[in-house]
């Protein structure tokens, strides 16, 4: 699960599995609704949603590592797509502005 480099310093992967069952559900049900956009209301309505557990449900740190990491690779991925990048940025706003969360760790991915 891990890697090591010469210089001794280990890298282990993010591990999905290592998570409870509900936080993986709720793990796929915000990005499932980040990904589908705001097309349409119903859509919004969930996106909306989403960002706003993001910014107020405590319980969530064992996901920061995860969340982050999906931002970070989202945003380069969707690069040519303004509407969606700022939809990202949403996300990150809202795990900035959730006071339950340390995110100390994880700021440099942001950036």
């Amino acid at each position: 699960e891990g890697t090591s480099s010469a210089d001794g310093v280990q890298v282990t992967q993010l591990l999905p599995r290592l998570l409870s069952e509900e936080l993986q559900l709720y793990f796929a049900r915000v990005t499932t609704a980040i990904e589908r956009g705001g097309a349409n209301p119903t859509t919004r309505q969930q996106q909306d949603a989403a960002l706003a557990s993001l910014a107020q449900d405590s319980g969530l740190q064992e996901l920061v590592p995860f969340l982050v990491n999906y931002v970070s690779k989202s945003l380069y991925r969707h690069v040519g797509s303004p509407d969606h990048c700022r939809t990202l940025v949403g996300m990150a706003r809202a795990l900035l502005k959730n006071p339950h969360l340390h995110l100390e760790l994880h700021l440099h991915q942001l950036l």
